[in-house]
């Protein structure tokens, strides 16, 4: 949400459009990792990952659609989050460079959360 505060901070097209598209994203992808984390607990009763061994080879399809939660929620290219960011990301570099590329290392600190 901090890139939302930098889109409406920056008082420009890009950014205030760009913080709209990102605050619809970041609502449908969160509930969609959080869905995620329910259908599992429901089936298996417990959230630790080593009690899993394997989900892939057990769930497939679900696998792949928690690839594309993780994949959308980190902003890659290709997903609604990417569009968003880099409308903030723009918008925010004509008002606030400096922060604006410091903002930017929150997407390499999230995708490594995600991976």
């Amino acid at each position: 949400m901090g890139y939302v505060m930098l889109g409406i901070a920056a008082l420009n097209s890009y950014g205030v459009s760009g913080a709209i598209f990102q605050m619809f994203n970041h609502g449908t992808i969160t509930s969609m990792l959080f869905l995620i984390v329910g259908v599992i607990y429901d089936r298996a009763h417990t959230r630790c990952l080593d009690d899993f061994g394997g989900l892939a080879n057990k769930m497939p399809v679900y696998t792949a659609i928690m690839a594309i939660a993780f994949f959308a929620a980190i902003g890659l290219p290709g997903f609604s989050g990417f569009v968003s960011e880099v409308m903030c990301f723009v918008g925010g570099f004509n008002s606030f460079p400096v922060l604006t590329i410091i903002a930017g290392s929150g997407i390499v600190i999230g995708a490594a959360y995600m991976l």
